[in-house]
């Protein structure tokens, strides 16, 4: 996109804020993990610097799950613009007993729509030292469950919870869903 997506504008609110709004009052405390942690400062949130600069979202999970106070979190991308609050509760209700639980779309992964325990911090650690940098690397070291298609779209009928935005297009279909009120505001 060539700039950070976190401040870009869907309907009346930055993706950033989209997202903190749709979080509010699902956990006890909301954490950013950023490269570059100044943009963020103005928020109502802790934020903490990448562990290892530049080392990808794996570096950033690590990061999120090494600063939070409790034993599970779910990790985000900021670029999601149509999240479901009823399937990030369901995820985090359904976690206990697993490493991570992560949803699967149409046989696809979605590891950053997805609860971690802080029990994967020693398996994305030696991962981030052989210079992984993808988050599912670590999953075959860990115990990892997986949310089905038919609970997503029972919790998720638009199917838009994952949407995310990636390219100038896709930031112009989301901005066209909000004012066609096909999404909220």
């Amino acid at each position: 996109m060539g700039t950070s997506k976190a401040f870009l504008e869907v309907g009346s609110k930055s993706l950033i804020n989209r997202v903190m709004d749709t979080i509010d009052g699902l956990f006890d405390e909301i954490i950013i993990s950023a490269n570059e942690p100044e943009p963020y400062s103005g928020l109502p949130v802790r934020v903490v610097p990448d562990i290892t600069p530049g080392g990808g979202a794996l570096v950033g999970l690590y990061s999120s799950l090494s600063a939070m106070r409790t034993d599970y979190g779910f990790a985000v991308a900021c670029d999601m613009p149509f999240l479901s609050r009823k399937l990030i509760k369901h995820i985090i209700d359904q976690a206990e007993g697993y490493d991570a639980l992560v949803p699967m779309v149409n046989g696809y992964l979605e590891p950053l729509h997805a609860a971690y325990s802080r029990s994967c911090l020693d398996a994305i650690s030696e991962h981030v030292e052989k210079g992984h940098r993808h988050l599912r690397s670590f999953y075959d070291d860990v115990n990892v469950g997986y949310v089905d298609k038919d609970t997503i779209m029972e919790m998720d009928p638009a199917g838009l919870a994952f949407f995310n935005i990636n390219t100038p297009e896709q930031l112009e279909q989301a901005r066209m869903l909000v004012s066609s009120r096909t999404v909220a505001q």
